[in-house]
Protein backbone atom coordinates (compact mmCIF):
# COMPACT_ATOMS: atom_id res chain seq x y z
CA UNK A 1 0.00 0.00 0.00
CA UNK A 2 3.05 2.16 0.68
CA UNK A 3 3.03 2.53 -2.97
CA UNK A 4 0.01 4.75 -3.72
CA UNK A 5 0.92 7.91 -3.28
CA UNK A 6 -1.99 8.96 -1.35
CA UNK A 7 -1.65 6.94 0.96
CA UNK A 8 2.83 6.18 1.26
CA UNK A 9 2.57 10.05 1.81
CA UNK A 10 -0.12 10.14 4.78
CA UNK A 11 1.27 10.94 7.91
CA UNK A 12 1.35 8.62 10.37
CA UNK A 13 0.25 8.79 13.98
CA UNK A 14 0.75 5.92 16.81
CA UNK A 15 -1.74 5.60 19.42
CA UNK A 16 -1.05 3.26 22.60
CA UNK A 17 -4.04 2.81 24.59
CA UNK A 18 -3.78 1.34 28.18
CA UNK A 19 -6.71 1.41 30.69
CA UNK A 20 -6.95 1.43 34.72
CA UNK A 21 -8.68 1.22 37.74
CA UNK A 22 -8.85 3.63 40.29
CA UNK A 23 -10.92 4.41 43.11
CA UNK A 24 -12.67 7.36 44.50
CA UNK A 25 -9.27 9.23 45.35
CA UNK A 26 -7.85 8.53 42.15
CA UNK A 27 -5.82 6.42 43.32
CA UNK A 28 -4.23 3.33 40.63
CA UNK A 29 -6.01 -0.06 42.16
CA UNK A 30 -5.17 -3.69 41.35
CA UNK A 31 -7.71 -5.32 38.65
CA UNK A 32 -9.72 -8.25 40.15
CA UNK A 33 -8.47 -11.73 38.72
CA UNK A 34 -11.68 -11.80 37.14
CA UNK A 35 -11.12 -8.00 35.39
CA UNK A 36 -7.98 -9.55 34.74
CA UNK A 37 -9.28 -12.82 32.71
CA UNK A 38 -11.63 -10.46 30.56
CA UNK A 39 -9.17 -8.24 29.93
CA UNK A 40 -10.47 -5.36 31.51
CA UNK A 41 -8.88 -3.51 34.10
CA UNK A 42 -10.67 0.16 34.54
CA UNK A 43 -12.44 2.45 33.13
CA UNK A 44 -9.99 5.21 33.11
CA UNK A 45 -9.18 4.89 29.31
CA UNK A 46 -5.22 6.72 28.04
CA UNK A 47 -4.04 7.51 24.57
CA UNK A 48 -0.64 8.12 24.69
CA UNK A 49 -0.69 8.35 28.30
CA UNK A 50 -3.28 11.11 28.07
CA UNK A 51 -7.07 11.10 29.17
CA UNK A 52 -9.52 11.86 25.93
CA UNK A 53 -6.58 13.79 23.71
CA UNK A 54 -7.52 15.63 20.46
CA UNK A 55 -5.89 14.02 17.43
CA UNK A 56 -5.92 16.91 14.66
CA UNK A 57 -6.80 15.81 11.07
CA UNK A 58 -6.29 18.48 8.19
CA UNK A 59 -10.28 19.14 6.97
CA UNK A 60 -10.49 16.29 3.60
CA UNK A 61 -7.28 15.15 4.88
CA UNK A 62 -5.75 11.72 5.42
CA UNK A 63 -4.36 10.18 8.50
CA UNK A 64 -2.49 6.31 8.97
CA UNK A 65 -2.98 5.39 12.70
CA UNK A 66 -0.99 2.78 14.20
CA UNK A 67 -2.72 1.48 17.04
CA UNK A 68 -0.78 -0.31 19.98
CA UNK A 69 -3.05 -2.30 22.82
CA UNK A 70 -1.21 -2.14 25.94
CA UNK A 71 -3.72 -3.19 28.21
CA UNK A 72 -4.16 -6.52 29.44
Amino acid sequence: LDEIPEIGQTPERILVLQDFAVNAQGILTEPSMMGRMQGREGSLVLVNAKSNPAIPIARNGWSRLRLINASV
